[in-house]
């Protein structure tokens, strides 16, 4: 069988990544070509396309380039796994997007008949904005609430004693300090079950929207 080599060049234009952001896979170590030429340009075979189409996916699913590292450098994370996790995050993409569209032209055809909007048409949409904007997706999110049900007890528990040296002003640095940040740190790898995409939304909402809402409100910015 033929060996399918292409240059940057080429696989810049079909993929539409540029050939800058190749280069930089290729100095970070994420990408590196297979072969190159003898004045140093780059060539890509099939193994390396591979593995950039891994890189697209995980990068959409908001993965950083570490985490994209260490999920490429596990040689049980097929492409496969990652085609499948993309295609189920876009199927559910596109339902709520096609309810949201399904609202707005209810909302759009009301207008031109009446001149008014119904209430409950209005609210229904932007609920369904809400989910979109929402960072994980109603499986996640049904998941997460199960994990914290069966692990409230003893989060609670942790909370108290964080809380009992707070009020007692100990030193972060101190002992007894660390050693709670160990069996936060613990709670939270628990939590999350290892999956570094909940792991990415959690602090992407903390970001967005406080540690309120990361913490489904047991938490508060002093804590």
């Amino acid at each position: 069988m033929m060996l399918t080599i292409i240059k940057i060049g080429e696989l810049a234009k079909q993929t539409g990544i540029s050939i800058r952001t190749l280069h930089y896979y290729d100095e970070i170590g994420l990408l590196s070509p297979s072969h190159r030429t003898e004045s140093g340009h780059r060539l890509y075979i099939e193994r390396d396309i591979i593995r950039l189409q891994q890189i697209m996916s995980l990068r959409q699913l908001g993965f950083s380039l570490q985490e994209i590292r260490e999920c490429l450098e596990n040689s049980a994370f097929s492409l496969q796994q990652v085609i499948d996790l993309h295609r189920t995050r876009l199927r559910e993409q596109i339902v709520l997007l096609n309810t949201l569209l399904n609202r707005l032209d209810a909302i759009a055809k009301e207008f031109q008949m009446t001149q008014s909007f119904t209430v409950e048409h209005l609210m229904q949409a932007m609920e369904t904005i809400t989910m979109t904007e929402q960072c994980f997706t109603p499986k996640q999110q049904e998941v997460l609430e199960a994990r914290f049900r069966e692990g409230e007890t003893e989060w609670q528990e942790l909370l108290t004693r964080v809380r009992a040296e707070m009020n007692k002003d100990t030193d972060l640095t101190s002992v007894p300090v660390q050693s709670l940040a160990r069996c936060w740190r613990s709670y939270l790898q628990t939590f999350i079950g290892g999956d570094r995409e909940i792991y990415k939304l959690l602090v992407r909402m903390y970001q967005r929207e406080g540690v309120e809402a990361a913490s489904w409100g047991t938490l508060d910015p002093a804590t």
